[in-house]
């Protein structure tokens, strides 16, 4: 069986009027469905939430970008909650906390609750929790997620516009590749609009 991270980015999942994008982000999820049909386990690390949150509204502080994600992080798994179900999975959510240091706060319950989960058929879904905490970078999150579960690979999707709110971008990126590398983790970076770009990057 093999294991593997998916990074959603927040271009994947925002859309015009900064409505979750549906249509986009349920043809990752199809694939998803096809990978565990095909013996791959699969947990996601979505961003999202502050551009949800936002929709359109300037951000302008650490402040105005915590509230903006309170409010985009129930709009973001109420989408996501949505696009699983139409293709008949259940979705776990874990909202975790990254210390200063960059290690996650309880990671050994995250690791045990993970493990639950997908023993279940259930596919994690996990963000930083930004409204109460750290705002935390999701590219390097996924590689520690990665490392924490064992995973056997990890897949950054992103969109070659991505969105107004992202905190990521090509440096972020880079210290994600420096850190799987270290880790020996296979990581891709993949632009989602490709078609079938999941399946052919998983196997």
């Amino acid at each position: 069986m093999k294991r593997v991270v998916i990074k959603i980015g927040s271009g994947v999942v925002y859309g015009r009027s900064g409505k979750f994008a549906r249509a986009r982000f349920g043809r990752v999820v199809e694939q998803i469905r096809w990978l565990q049909k095909h013996k791959t386990e699969v947990l996601c690390v979505v961003s999202g939430a502050v551009a949800l949150g936002a929709r359109g509204r300037e951000v302008d502080s650490d402040r105005a970008r915590r509230h903006a994600a309170a409010i985009g992080q129930a709009r973001l798994i109420a989408g996501i909650c949505a696009s699983f179900h139409q293709h008949g999975l259940t979705v776990a959510q874990l909202l975790v906390t990254v210390e200063s240091n960059g290690s996650i706060f309880g990671a050994g319950r995250i690791h045990d609750t993970i493990e639950k989960c997908v023993s279940e058929c259930h596919v994690p879904v996990i963000n930083g929790n930004d409204p109460t905490s750290l705002l935390v970078n999701n590219d390097t999150l996924v590689v520690r997620i990665a490392e924490l579960v064992s995973a056997d690979q990890i897949l950054i999707l992103t969109t070659a516009k991505g969105s107004p709110y992202s905190v990521g971008g090509r440096e972020t990126k880079s210290k994600a590749l420096e850190m799987s590398q270290a880790l020996g983790i296979p990581l891709l970076i993949k632009d989602s609009n490709v078609r079938n770009v999941v399946v052919n990057s998983v196997l």
